[in-house]
């Protein structure tokens, strides 16, 4: 999970622009899945996207204060404003179980 956290993409494209190209390509009701560490508002205002129409959208977010960085949102913040718009949301943390915070009953 640190790893993850930590990784960085070895592309130019960010998690706005991917969510934005591979949802054209998604029928109405299919499921999105986002993992990312990226706190930005784009990705996010894309995963809101998702939802408004049609697709059912799941962020696994990994928590970067957890991890040590600083100077970025929460994913705890990060979760209420996709959760607002209808975003199933999982926050992780360091030394988080992965299996138990997936496994939690949401909504």
């Amino acid at each position: 999970l640190e790893t993850l956290a930590m990784a960085r993409a070895a592309t130019s494209v960010t998690c706005e622009q991917l969510i934005a190209f591979e949802s054209h390509h998604m029928d109405r009701g299919a499921m999105a899945v986002i993992i990312t560490a990226d706190q930005t508002d784009g990705w996010i205002r894309e995963a809101n996207l998702l939802v408004r129409r049609g697709l059912r959208g799941v962020a696994v977010l990994l928590d970067p204060p957890s991890f040590g960085a600083e100077g970025v949102r929460s994913a705890n913040e990060t979760r209420k404003l996709l959760e607002a718009n209808g975003v199933v949301t999982y926050v992780l943390k360091q030394d988080d179980n992965i299996t138990a915070v997936l496994s939690q009953r949401l909504g």
